[in-house]
């Protein structure tokens, strides 16, 4: 379902496409950018069906859109957009952040229609006969910051490569990794992975690549980054070589983790992938094209693909809307369903001769057929885990 939003007096021009529902819940992220197409936002509103229904999430996937133009009072578009889409917001669409909106836009959005997400969440559970308890001065505000939001999905990612890693017999501990974005996603990603004894040898941001065979330091990176994800090179010790973007899928590493934007490996660039690598995690939402996943498997590469890697904000807060976890076990309800179904999705890979995208499709598409059946026999009741 594609539904479009339009004010002629401030210029706006959105979108909501909703490519599933299950339990009366679907859930996406705003983008506000200026290349904003429905057919994009239906790619993506089906990466978050299959988000959900990959992680056994009883939630259906669906994603805004706001084209951005020059000129914008940014700030007011996106409040218009969100009493626009009031009606959606109060019956069943949960939506986030993505590229070109922060947790303050969406906080922005409903606290502009004075709606409580976290009531709505325990409204919505009640009428599935789910009791959720929200802990005593818990507030929307308190979760959706960057750095929260950021370090859940940093952690799923790392939780992804753990799992495919033991699956070839490796440890995380001294694999080289190169990674390409150092916004949020990208930061916790790579801090997380100092804490396991991984060595991140390089980072690339919009200006290049940053790669030292011994390691960066990655708290000095961290120090030098802004909220975006750019990195003042003043900052940088001087021994780091100074590359072109595209050298850190080229540098030598065993993992490689794009965590930025579309098309990070193309046709041209997966030939210049370096021997040594031997996993691909996908931490972004369509980096890289299915035919250049199976060239690289093709190379003994385990990839891991984005709605699988990237699922980490959208596995934590979905077990929590659904009542799948509480805020007390969330963390390990969510980690140890990303390791889980990176296995299942490899292994039935291995086992098929599929490629893990083609697998990990199947097993969310029995998932969701499943809850569909349940559903329809009125079974809907969510059972906490």
């Amino acid at each position: 379902m594609t539904l479009r939003f339009q004010d002629a007096g401030r210029e706006l021009d959105g979108y909501v496409v909703v490519d599933s529902l299950l339990g009366g819940w679907c859930s996406g992220g705003l983008r506000y950018a200026p290349n904003v197409t429905p057919t994009m936002l239906a790619q993506l509103s089906r990466l978050m069906s299959l988000k959900y229904a990959i992680m056994e999430i009883p939630m259906g996937g669906a994603k805004a859109g706001l084209i951005a133009r020059p000129g914008h009072d940014r700030l007011a578009v996106i409040e218009r957009f969100g009493q626009l889409i009031e009606p959606l917001l109060r019956t069943g669409f949960m939506v986030g952040e993505d590229v070109g909106t922060g947790g303050d836009d969406v906080l922005h959005i409903f606290d502009s229609i004075d709606l409580d997400p976290l009531a709505l969440v325990v409204e919505k559970a009640r009428d599935r006969q789910v009791h959720i308890e929200i802990p005593p001065g818990l507030t929307a505000h308190d979760l959706m910051t960057p750095e929260f939001e950021g370090r859940v999905a940093g952690f799923g990612v790392v939780e992804t490569l753990s799992a495919a890693a033991a699956m070839s017999g490796r440890d995380l501990a001294g694999l080289r990794v190169a990674l390409q974005g150092f916004g949020s996603v990208g930061r916790a990603t790579a801090e997380r992975l100092v804490e396991v004894g991984a060595t991140v040898v390089a980072v690339a941001d919009v200006n290049g690549t940053l790669y030292s065979r011994d390691g960066l330091d990655v708290a000095a990176l961290v120090g030098a980054s802004d909220p975006a994800g750019s990195l003042d090179r003043a900052k940088l010790s001087e021994r780091y070589e100074r590359l072109a973007p595209p050298a850190w899928s080229e540098v030598s590493s065993e993992v490689l983790i794009p965590a930025a934007v579309e098309g990070a490996l193309d046709a041209s660039s997966v030939q210049r992938v370096h021997p040594d690598v031997r996993f691909l995690i996908e931490a972004a939402n369509a980096p890289v094209q299915p035919d250049i996943e199976r060239e690289l498997e093709a190379r003994d590469v385990l990839v891991v693909p984005d709605f699988v890697a990237s699922a980490g904000a959208a596995a934590a807060f979905g077990v929590l809307m659904t009542g799948q976890a509480e805020l007390e076990n969330v963390w390990g309800e969510y980690t140890g369903r990303m390791a889980a179904r990176t296995h299942a999705v490899l292994s039935s890979a291995a086992e098929s001769g599929a490629s893990a995208r083609e697998a990990a499709i199947a097993l969310a598409q029995q998932y969701i057929e499943r809850r569909a059946d349940e559903e329809r026999a009125g079974e809907w009741r969510v059972r906490a885990r």
